[in-house]
């Protein structure tokens, strides 16, 4: 399940949100989990505080991913949908409907443990 937070004027889409919902379907397949993911639209501004606030960088980004879980190992034990954790994507990045697609995906890799140098 994604819960979208739009606190732009960006216009979010419903073939968006069904990219999204096939994308997270698509990576989160071998779990065996119901996860729940927060989604968060944000400004350039606000995305700038919270890359200084937990990155130390002082620059707007295009999208942060705060995990709840170091690994999805961790959710073994839970038997209740579980939050996996926030997406923050900068609407300031977003050129076009699939550049939103693109950083979710990108966001959702690093939820569950996948960097840029795997």
């Amino acid at each position: 399940m994604i819960y979208w937070h739009n606190r732009t004027k960006y216009n979010l889409t419903q073939e968006t949100k069904s990219k999204t919902g096939q994308i997270s379907r698509a990576l989160l397949a071998d779990s065996k989990k119901h996860f729940i993911i927060d989604v968060s639209i944000v400004s350039r501004t606000e995305i700038k505080k919270l890359n200084q606030k937990y990155r130390q960088k002082d620059q707007a980004t295009d999208v942060l991913s705060f995990s709840v879980f170091n690994n999805l190992s961790e959710i073994a034990k839970i038997d209740a949908p579980a939050l996996l954790g926030e997406i923050v994507i900068c609407a300031d990045f977003v050129k076009i409907e699939n550049d939103l697609t693109r950083l979710f995906e990108h966001g959702l890799n690093h939820l569950i443990g996948k960097h840029h140098q795997e």
